[in-house]
């Protein structure tokens, strides 16, 4: 079966369920044991690697509460077990709306696509 965006899409809706449920236990099953993040706006973001779900939870935390996040895939390149997208997101806190871009780099573990490394700007940085 051909792998499409609009899979790469419905993990990356997956995966915003769990952040909005703050369900990381599950986010675990979506990255790679040696997951990245490089979010500079995200408070106390050291870029080191972990998959320790209370690490997680903290990290991300502050994305949380009342927030509407929404990713769109603009373009999506597969090779082989490596998949790379890029795409545009929104955040619509009660407060403030953040939008940005991301470049998220998948990785085929086991027969499922898992986040392995991703890096988000927002936009004006």
């Amino acid at each position: 079966m051909k792998t499409t965006k609009e899979q790469f899409q419905k993990l990356h809706e997956d995966v915003v369920l769990c952040m909005e449920s703050n369900d990381f236990l599950k986010m675990l099953d979506y990255i790679t044991d040696n997951y990245i993040h490089h979010i500079p706006f995200m408070k106390k973001h050291n870029h080191k690697q972990h998959k320790d779900s209370e690490t997680l939870h903290q990290k991300h935390r502050m994305l949380n509460d009342d927030v509407q996040k929404i990713c769109t895939i603009e373009a999506l390149d597969i090779f082989g077990d490596i998949a790379i997208d890029r795409g545009t997101f929104t955040m619509k806190p009660p407060c403030k709306k953040e939008a940005g871009n991301y470049l998220c780099v998948w990785k085929k573990e086991d027969g499922k696509w898992k986040i392995f490394d991703i890096c988000v700007t927002k936009n004006g940085e």
